[in-house]
């Protein structure tokens, strides 16, 4: 019954890490193709917003605060 359970999880897993891959290339082609230029920034600006997020999930005390 444990390896099942592994097993779910590890899908449940890849499927949230795959959504969070696919909005950041929704991201990239959206600004892209609106703007017609490449916006190397973004990959910054979404770094920044995870480290806020982090942080706040830190101070709060919901998170464990493990990366």
């Amino acid at each position: 019954m444990q390896g099942l359970t592994e097993f779910v999880q590890m899908i449940v897993s890849g499927t949230a890490v795959g959504c969070i891959y696919a909005i950041v290339a929704l991201g990239f082609v959206l600004i892209c193709k609106v703007s017609e230029i490449v916006n190397f920034a973004q990959g910054d600006l979404m770094m920044l917003g995870a480290d806020f997020g982090f942080t706040f999930i830190t101070i709060s005390g919901t998170g464990d605060g493990c990366p």
